[in-house]
């Protein structure tokens, strides 16, 4: 039987590589069989629900080391642990407070009614940081609607989301969960509630991941 995390040990093997450059199938269930952190109603779900380890990343779509983060080592990650089975990945579109232009990406990602289209939508905004980020409100705004429009979303449905006090209200617990895991900026990932931060490498990263997964196994056979 799996026995809880070690968060001691798995502390002190993972104190080096926490912190480098940072900003500071359902599409929403349960956290599957494992996992320290409840995301339940929050995020977009990646991965097998009985995958051994948990992981939750915050994002901002205004960060530019989310940018980085999404297309460097966090694919390599989804294509080592995600897509084998190994590990389920939570993504949760955060308001970091760190930028004024988030909140309206935040909310067009929230429309997206798949796993796969919050990742097209987020993709895209990420791809065109530079047409929205510095702009004024309704400039931003603007370039927002035609970038999620161009992902996959269509305009009626970027008008109901926008007006969904739900939508409003999974902006606000995810803020909550953030604020109460301790999380400060993006990209966060936790992995079975251990925070890494920032556009970490993928080869330290896999340590991480690796150490965590032979714990859970030595766990198993005790």
């Amino acid at each position: 039987m799996r026995r809880p995390a070690r968060i001691g040990a798995v502390a002190a093997g993972f104190a080096a590589i926490l912190f480098f450059q940072s900003c500071g199938a359902e599409r929403r269930g349960d956290a599957g069989t494992g996992g320290a952190v409840d995301v339940a109603g929050l995020g977009f779900f990646h991965g097998d629900p009985a995958a051994p380890l948990q992981v939750v990343e915050f994002t901002d779509p205004s960060c530019p080391y989310c940018a980085d983060f999404h297309v460097g080592a966090r694919d390599s990650l989804f294509r080592a642990y995600v897509d084998p089975g190994r590990a389920r990945w939570i993504t949760i579109p955060w308001v970091s407070g760190l930028y004024p232009r988030s909140r309206p990406a935040v909310v067009a990602v929230e429309c997206a009614d798949s796993p796969a289209q919050a990742e097209a939508v987020t993709a895209a905004l990420y791809a065109e940081r530079d047409a929205w980020v510095g702009a004024g409100p309704d400039a931003s705004a603007t370039a927002v609607r035609r970038i999620a429009v161009g992902a996959g979303l269509t305009g009626d449905v970027l008008d109901r989301c926008g007006a969904d006090s739900e939508v409003a209200a999974r902006i606000r617990r995810a803020d909550s969960l953030a604020t109460e895991l301790g999380v400060r900026g993006t990209p966060t990932y936790l992995v079975d509630g251990f925070p890494m931060m920032g556009a970490v490498p993928f080869a330290f990263a896999r340590r991480a991941f690796d150490q965590r997964l032979a714990e859970i196994a030595a766990d198993t056979l005790r």
